[in-house]
């Protein structure tokens, strides 16, 4: 994830992982896992956090919006800031809606 945000297309960003995640299942990488490296890859900003966001939404936009809070509920708030949180789950939020701007 730390390397996709760097992309500039989230869409593709996306495929990438999906397809990991289709053709490795035991060493791809799942939503938890997703909502776990968050913190780990250390993002500084809104806008990597909202490109994270939109990467992990279009990726699995069947989400459960009940996984996805308990998942953000675990995050650290001394970690994730809350306007970092905000961006994060906006993005995903538009994303698995089909409304994210695919080069955000």
């Amino acid at each position: 994830l730390a390397g996709l945000v760097r992309w500039d297309n989230c869409a593709r960003a996306a495929e990438f992982l999906r397809a990991w995640e289709e053709s490795e299942p035991q060493f791809g990488c799942d939503l938890e896992l997703c909502f776990e490296a968050v913190p780990r890859i250390k993002l500084k900003s809104q806008a990597e956090m909202a490109k994270a966001g939109a990467i992990v939404g279009l990726t699995f936009p069947e989400a459960d919006e009940e996984y996805i809070q308990t998942y953000a509920g675990e995050w650290d708030p001394d970690e994730i800031g809350e306007r970092e949180k905000q961006a994060f789950m906006e993005a995903l939020e538009g994303a698995s809606m089909g409304t994210a701007n695919d080069d955000a």
